[in-house]
């Protein structure tokens, strides 16, 4: 995954794109407000491969940030993408305008996790 930033005062915009031949369309723009909230707003798709960068930057982010994960404009999530997601949620990170599909795929998920485990994940 290569990633393109983009800055301009307190946002961030990240544009990835595969190396071996096609384009693929993801967009990851992040707003910090004076407040300590950190808005992710993502577009396009979320795929396997992008959950473990997704992460460290999530991992960057200071622990007193409340940190909200924007879903409105994504169009296509794998599954190992609505695991994360679900984990988010674990994590205290709002998933603000879920689309209805993905809402429905984290609750199927996290039942899964429960049935396996025996304990919410």
């Amino acid at each position: 995954m290569i990633f393109q930033w983009l800055t301009t005062g307190g946002q961030i915009a990240l544009s990835c794109k595969r190396e071996y031949g096609h384009k693929k369309k993801t967009m990851l723009k992040i707003q910090r407000s004076a407040n300590g909230k950190v808005l992710f707003t993502l577009s396009g798709r979320i795929e396997a491969e992008d959950v473990a960068e997704l992460q460290r930057i999530f991992s960057l982010e200071t622990v007193d940030r409340h940190l909200v994960l924007d879903l409105k404009d994504i169009t296509l999530v794998s599954r190992d993408a609505v695991k994360f997601l679900a984990r988010c949620e674990g994590d205290s990170i709002k998933l603000d305008n879920c689309p209805a599909y993905i809402r429905e795929w984290i609750e199927q998920e996290k039942a899964v996790t429960v049935s396996e485990n025996g304990e919410p994940s």
